[in-house]
């Protein structure tokens, strides 16, 4: 049995954050044969962001 959370659009979306996080001027592209799995994963990447904007003291903090 697979734990929920650790799957492809969780990985993906860490991948997304990181890159766009610790890379200057970096580009991500995401992509997915359905709309809804793209919406999935930047609620994931959105998520994730908002969670470094408030933890980090504006370590990652970022205008976007």
């Amino acid at each position: 049995m697979k734990s929920r959370g650790c799957g492809f659009s969780e990985i993906n979306a860490c991948l997304c954050t990181a890159m766009y996080s610790v890379f200057r001027a970096s580009n991500t592209l995401m992509t997915a044969a359905s709309k809804n799995y793209v919406d999935k994963t930047l609620e994931k990447i959105w998520s994730e962001l908002n969670f470094l904007n408030n933890s980090t003291e504006g370590g990652f903090f970022k205008l976007r």
